[in-house]
């Protein structure tokens, strides 16, 4: 059905997100409905989304009056929603407020728990309970024809919950022989998107469809796949019930099942993995037999494309998986640097960045968080507004002399400009020397000056243009650009160490091949400290000492009060200051810190680059595999970026790094009340 609106809940999941794409490469107008409308969609950039007419609506499946607005804003005909387990009325206030909105057909994910007619109870099976109850529902108040259940079998992003174990070589399991389908989240979403955006006449007469993995196979066999595919051999040891059971329900509250249910959802597939489970076409939660193949079929069938094998999926999303090692690392804590390897040059960021920003949260009243670290966005990828051209020389004509007089020109000052420069050029190295030479009279300060000012300028904006990211310590692979034309062997050498070795020697500097850049900032503080070594000698008024100290920092090239952009080079995107509401303050000294880190810490939560999330504070901000990434960045005058060609080929999404800069602000907070 070309052109059908369609709704598609949880779009920032590996389902959901599949289900947006599929549902949009089938010619549906998609909207995106979330409870954080700024949060990444896997396999989605913005550029991408933008492109696709993707819109974005907020929305939460536990607030019924939120689903309601959502529908009716978006004018979506058709609906993909998954089980809000935590909703006390099966979801029916949600369901009547999808229907009253606007929605005409509702997809619905469920699972293969509930057993084809079996009504499963409540202290038996909860899982299935739930989603049953879930279902009876969407039938009562949409009717015949009106919707469709689709319920897969154990979703191969189950083995996730292994990581850490993996990261340590081996892996402590419950029943390693127990027996699943490991379906690709990718497969499921791909069904449910086809389905939700056909319609009746797409689910071909069918309101419940079964889906299922290609083979089924052991946690010991996934275990084993896993490991070929990442090039390490990983152990398999069997535990007991008991401590199985916390394992077991210890995953389910992470998938959001209500902790009233844990134990009973624990306690169920426990028995199902001893194959204590009744009936004779279900057995280890996926089918057997005709059943089986049924749902394996229905991938082809309703998706168009033959099920993702197990080992492809684990190809497919390695990158969420540590490779065996890394726990050996992470016996202390993470650290973090932001690298800028075509430039061999590294920034240090404060250990525990967030816990520092978490401390300074109580006194922060902006909607941007902010935390002076060691690394300044501002310093290291800001262009001048200005070209950075002056004048060969720069000897003044005035004859005011700071300790000569007016009408007695020393020899030194009578020689001609050329030489006097070439006089400079010979002291710039030690700059006590230079400014000595300076301060002796007004007639050469304006080149000493000027010599200054063409250094500090040299530094100016050292990695805009490069690739760099926000890399912790913990980090077992590079993102995509680090490799590109063999950029980190380049540095690093191919020595066989494995992926594992090739990010943490970048990390750790090339094996010390990478320095600190120099930045306007440090160079003005060279040159400040040869002023205060003849400060107590030299009888300046204090107005001009102050005068004098302006002069140097090239506030003419980044000049106050100006809206900046830092812009995504790679991908075309922009964040403005002014849609920030923000003041950006590039002069060197008494930093406007709510500006400076708007942009420090939009990029740094854009750039985070680790393969653990487990962040010093213990909360997984869901940061760890930024968007932005191994990009090429800079920051330019709005105005400078305002004329830049082809203008309208850049994505503005101010609005969405706010919201997630806000989100995690919230998060961070959470932490501390």
């Amino acid at each position: 059905m070309s052109g059908t609106k369609t709704l598609i809940f949880g779009a920032t999941g590996a389902v959901g997100s599949a289900a947006a794409r599929t549902a949009h490469e089938h010619g549906a107008k998609v909207m995106l409905a979330s409870r954080g409308i700024s949060k990444p969609i896997p396999r989605l950039t913005s550029a991408q989304e933008q492109a696709g007419g993707f819109e974005r609506v907020k929305a939460d499946l536990l607030d019924p009056d939120s689903v309601h607005a959502a529908v009716a804003k978006s004018g979506a005909k058709h609906a993909f929603i998954y089980a809000a387990l935590q909703s006390t009325d099966y979801m029916r206030a949600t369901i009547e407020a999808l229907k009253s909105a606007g929605i005409e057909f509702v997809v619905f994910l469920s699972s293969s728990s509930i057993q084809y007619d079996e009504e499963p109870e409540e202290r038996g099976n909860p899982i299935a309970y739930k989603h049953r109850q879930i279902e009876k529902n969407i039938a009562d108040i949409f009717g015949p024809q009106r919707w469709v259940t689709v319920r897969p079998g154990w979703f191969a992003s189950n083995t996730l919950q292994w990581k850490a174990m993996i990261a340590d070589g081996e892996v402590k399991i419950l029943y390693p022989d127990a027996t699943f389908d490991m379906i690709s989240p990718e497969d499921i979403g791909r069904v449910c998107g086809a389905v939700t955006v056909g319609g009746w006449k797409a689910a071909k007469g069918k309101d419940i469809i079964y889906l299922c993995g290609p083979e089924i196979r052991s946690q010991r066999d996934a275990i084993m796949a896993i490991g070929k595919v990442l090039g390490k051999d990983l152990r398999v040891t069997a535990i007991d019930e008991n401590a199985g059971f916390e394992k077991v329900a210890s995953h389910f509250a992470g998938a959001g099942v209500p902790e009233s249910a844990t134990h009973d959802a624990a306690t169920f597939l426990i028995n199902v993995m001893k194959g204590r489970t009744p009936g004779d076409t279900f057995t280890g939660c996926i089918f057997i037999g005709p059943a089986y193949k049924e749902g394996q079929n229905n991938i082809l069938e309703y998706g168009g494309q033959e099920a993702t094998t197990f080992e492809e999926w684990v190809a497919e999303n390695r990158q969420e998986i540590p490779i065996p090692g890394l726990g050996q690392i992470m016996e202390s804590a993470q650290q973090w640097r932001v690298l800028c390897p075509e430039n061999r040059q590294m920034k240090a960021v404060n250990s525990a960045w967030q816990d520092a920003m978490v401390n300074k949260l109580r006194a922060l009243e902006s909607p941007l968080w902010s935390q002076r670290l060691k690394f300044d966005a501002c310093l290291m990828l800001a262009r001048p507004l200005q070209p950075c051209h002056l004048p060969a020389t720069a000897v003044g004509n005035s004859s005011r002399n700071l300790q000569s007089s007016v009408s007695n020109l020393s020899k030194l000052e009578s020689l001609s400009n050329e030489i006097l420069d070439m006089v400079v050029q010979y002291l710039l190295p030690e700059k006590s020397d230079a400014i000595g030479l300076a301060f002796s009279s007004e007639r050469l300060w304006p080149l000493v000056r000027l010599h200054i000012q063409r250094q500090i300028l040299q530094c100016a904006a050292p990695w805009a243009g490069k690739k760099i990211a926000f890399q912790g310590s913990y980090s077992t692979d590079l993102p995509a650009s680090f490799l590109d034309d063999g950029l980190a062997k380049r540095i690093i050498g191919s020595d066989g160490y494995g992926s594992t070795c090739d990010a943490r020697r970048l990390f750790r500097g090339g094996d010390g091949k990478f320095i600190t850049p120099p930045t306007r900032e440090s160079v003005l503080l060279e040159w400040k400290g040869g002023i205060i070594a003849h400060a107590g000698r030299i009888l300046i008024p204090s107005a001009r000492w102050e005068e004098m100290e302006r002069e140097m920092q090239c506030s003419d090239f980044f000049p106050r009060n100006q809206s900046w952009v830092l812009r995504n080079l790679t991908t075309r995107e922009s964040v403005s200051s002014e849609k920030l509401g923000v003041v950006v303050t590039m002069r060197m000294e008494n930093y406007s810190l709510q500006g400076i880190a708007a942009f420090t810490l939009i990029l740094l939560m854009r750039t985070c680059w680790t393969n653990h999330p487990s962040y010093s504070g213990g909360n997984d901000l869901n940061i760890h595999r930024g968007l932005w990434a191994g990009h090429r960045f800079d920051i330019v005058a709005q105005q400078f970026h305002e004329s830049e060609e082809r203008l309208e080929d850049w994505c503005d999404v101010t609005e969405a790094v706010s919201s997630e800069a806000e989100e995690l602000r919230q998060k961070l907070r959470r932490q501390i009340y």
